[in-house]
């Protein structure tokens, strides 16, 4: 029943109170889909929270009549089954997020979520990776453990896949659109060629070749960017979004008989690239900023390649928990 309707559409129809019953039996479905506990519409009514009523237009709160249709259809129970109460109120959300800009968020978070809990999946549980092939002819290499899912409908009127962990993606040319959904992004391409890593601090994308739309789930109203050949952007967890233009050879070096290659780099550019590879901040006395790295090192473990950064440069490191201090060797 999925890929008879769009989400986003569907939720802009019941923002505008002309939702079917049969549609908003399909969308009662995906918020329990997405949150069987009510976290979904929990987590919404605190996002709300932020906004000051008085900023929200008042046609955007009419529509009585559809709330009351589906706190009804999502106050059934099957039988046998325990469903949690949810408060009535949070439903008043679902018109004002859209008076807020909010409404990619709430299509991203239940795709998501729909996505992840159905479809076809392919995961890597080990450092391996794997190459998977999409119906449409394009092609995924997930890095270790990362996961694609796709729902049967994906040869339909728009390819979407939901994705976490590392890959780098070769989407085949298509008129219909190729969507990804993570946790924090929402990423459109038509047919390019780009590495994509979903990890905790954010996601980043490095475009290889054509196009790539990349909007934040946190604030898609303003924070959306159209990247190119060798562009690199970045959405943080807070939602920050970051566009930088320089050679990304580095950020595909995971990659079978890739490297990172460093030509007389400045410290800081390299500490940063290797931050967004392995998850971890770094931090360094302001001395060594004037130090450049000229290297060729096979990508394997962060200890490897910091054991051969600070013999050329002459700095010792080490390696915490959550990050990583550098210092001169003489310290």
């Amino acid at each position: 029943m999925a890929e008879q309707y769009d989400l986003q559409r569907l939720l802009q129809k019941y923002i505008r109170n002309e939702c079917s019953p049969a549609e908003l039996q399909f969308l009662a479905e995906q918020f329990r889909k997405a949150e069987p506990d009510g976290q979904l519409l929990h987590w919404m009514e605190e996002d709300w929270n932020t906004y000051a009523p008085e900023n929200t237009p008042e046609s955007s709160l009419k529509g009585a009549r559809s709330d009351r249709m589906l706190r009804r259809i999502l106050g059934d129970k099957a039988a046998g089954t325990t469903v949690k109460t949810v408060p009535v109120r949070p439903f008043r959300w679902l018109r004002r997020v859209a008076a807020a800009g909010l409404m990619l968020l709430v299509a991203g978070w239940i795709t998501y979520r729909f996505y992840r809990s159905s479809g076809v999946a392919y995961a890597t549980s080990t450092a391996a990776g794997k190459l998977v092939h999409l119906p449409d002819g394009s092609r995924v290499h997930l890095n270790g453990f990362s996961r694609i899912t796709y729902h049967e409908s994906f040869l339909g009127d728009r390819r979407e896949v939901v994705f976490s962990g590392e890959a780098f993606f070769k989407v085949a040319r298509n008129s219909r659109p190729f969507r990804i959904t993570t946790r924090r992004a929402l990423v459109k391409v038509l047919g390019t060629q780009f590495n994509l890593k979903e990890y905790e601090r954010g996601v980043w994308i490095a475009v290889a070749e054509g196009k790539v739309s990349l909007a934040s789930l946190a604030s898609p109203g303003d924070q959306t960017a159209v990247l190119t050949r060798n562009q690199f952007g970045q959405v943080l967890a807070d939602g920050q979004m970051l566009v930088e233009t320089g050679d990304i050879t580095n950020y595909t070096s995971w990659m079978p008989n890739q490297q990172l290659v460093f030509r007389d780099v400045p410290l800081p550019e390299v500490m940063l690239q290797l931050e967004r590879l392995y998850g971890l901040p770094f931090e360094w006395p302001a001395t060594l900023n004037d130090l450049r790295l000229t290297a060729t090192i096979c990508r394997v473990s962060l200890n490897d390649i910091l054991t051969k950064i600070s013999l050329s440069l002459g700095i010792r490191y080490q390696i915490q928990t959550n990050k990583v201090i550098l210092a001169p060797e003489s310290q």
